[in-house]
């Protein structure tokens, strides 16, 4: 199971990006659609099921490695396709599931390092400019170990997270009306003003 793990991981390294692209019809690229999370979970599982955490984090870092090289050539297009928004928007949900599956690995506060606390602050910052569509599947961000450490080290994006996960609208007012707050949304490159309509959308 382990080799196969290892094996896919570099296969996702070495693949082109136009093979990973998401957001096309079934078979279209057949690495592409192993991507989707019910079908690796479930070839993983045939695999089985002693698969260190290790050796996951790497296959889960490899596809948010494919994810990013997928959007950097999508951003480069000018064909004019039409899809292009579609795939975007589905390279960007894939990789922000698979973030999530990085920091998951991450079970003890012993295990944290910089690469942990990487993917936090990517992870919150995906959550909460796209709070919506991964709703479920983000509603665990705030337990994960990795992400309780940047109550430390990033406080104030931190804060924003749990009004996202937990908070109300007038908790969202409350925090943008502080001055040592407000300026997270600069910081992180956060758009102020679709973080206030998703959390009217959340409210």
């Amino acid at each position: 199971a382990v080799e196969k793990v290892r094996l896919l991981a570099q296969i996702i390294d070495l693949a082109d990006a136009t093979a990973l692209i998401q957001g096309q019809d079934r078979g279209v690229s057949p690495l592409a659609d192993m991507l989707d999370v019910a079908t690796l979970k479930a070839s993983l599982a045939l695999w089985g099921s002693e698969i260190p955490d290790e050796e996951l984090r790497a296959l889960y870092e490899a596809i948010v490695r494919g994810m990013d090289r997928v959007s950097a050539l999508l951003s480069k297009d000018t064909s004019g396709d039409k899809t292009k928004l579609k795939k975007v928007k589905a390279a960007n949900e894939c990789k922000q599931k698979y973030v999530l599956f990085v920091l998951a690995t991450y079970t003890e506060e012993s295990q944290l390092d910089s690469t942990s606390a990487k993917y936090a602050e990517e992870a919150s910052i995906g959550a909460i400019r796209d709070p919506i569509n991964l709703f479920s599947s983000q509603r665990q961000l705030t337990s994960l170990p990795a992400v309780v450490a940047l109550q430390k080290s990033k406080p104030a994006l931190h804060d924003l997270l749990k009004i996202f996960m937990d908070g109300k609208l007038q908790d969202y007012r409350d925090f943008t009306s502080m001055p040592d707050k407000n300026s997270v949304f600069a910081t992180f490159n956060l758009d102020e003003s679709e973080c206030a309509k998703n959390m009217c959308l959340l409210s």
